[in-house]
């Protein structure tokens, strides 16, 4: 498993559901990108690839003003 994906399954984990902007101010915050070697840009691919393997799951979507609609999620059993 990736740098990424720890981060972000740790974040769900530790913090529940977030949407991926929600978890990258966290990593920038935290400076993980530079003390982990994580990639905060393919946050929202790796996110999108563990929904497909069951490791988080969606939970809903949110929209605000004209903002582009955000996907919320939560880590799963098997995350």
């Amino acid at each position: 498993m990736n740098l990424t994906r720890l981060m972000a399954l740790g974040t769900l984990a530790r913090y529940g559901p977030r949407h991926g902007h929600q978890i990258r101010r966290i990593a920038d915050v935290t400076n993980v990108g530079e003390w982990g070697g994580v990639s905060v840009g393919a946050l929202y691919r790796e996110l999108r690839a563990m929904e497909r393997e069951g490791l988080v799951e969606a939970i809903r979507t949110e929209r605000v003003g004209n903002r582009p609609a955000r996907t919320v999620y939560q880590i799963t059993g098997e995350g």
